[in-house]
């Protein structure tokens, strides 16, 4: 306690005040422990504090995801060349809420309708319906899948192993 009240020149009822008032707001608490010596000792545990950050860590990531849907929408209107209409919208929505798509998901599949200049929602969710039968789920796993058909599909043009017929090679002036 001496250490503290000198590192942060108050006094020990201030130090005291302070951690009162943490322990109200259940910023930290108090747990016990047994030493070598078998005696109980008490520390002061930051792990609430823990808690409510990585709570709020979350909050602050669903409010970013939440203000990214309008933007999510604005940028399917803007590659689809037309307004998203009401129920489209709803498709969207079912999509980040119902399915857990990710932005990034989805905008992958909005890549992948526009490539294949088909500018409809029930393309992009046929396109998450084949990525969902090829077990993937993120950006990265669906990078890996085309990189493995492509890879395949070149090794199998490569390798043809038909035999070639022999042509008899006679001199047909003779």
């Amino acid at each position: 306690v001496e250490e503290v009240c000198d590192v942060f020149s108050i006094s020990e009822n201030t130090l005291f005040q302070i951690i009162q008032h943490l322990l109200d707001r259940q910023v930290v608490s108090v747990t016990q422990k047994e030493n070598e010596e078998g005696k109980r000792e008490e520390y002061y545990s930051l792990a609430p504090l823990f808690q409510q950050l990585e709570i709020l860590h979350r909050q602050e990531v669903a409010k970013k995801e939440e203000n990214d849907n309008p933007n999510l929408i604005f940028v399917i209107e803007k590659e689809f060349g037309r307004p998203i209409s009401s129920y489209e919208i709803q498709m969207i929505k079912s999509w980040i809420d119902k399915d857990e798509y990710s932005y990034e998901l989805i905008l992958a599949a909005l890549k992948e309708a526009v490539l294949n200049q088909v500018f409809t929602l029930k393309y992009m969710y046929k396109i998450f319906l084949t990525w969902q039968r090829k077990g993937c789920k993120t950006v990265q796993q669906v990078i890996q899948d085309k990189n493995r058909s492509r890879n395949g599909h070149f090794t199998a043009t490569t390798k043809d192993t038909t035999p070639i017929p022999q042509v008899p090679l006679d001199n047909w002036l003779d």
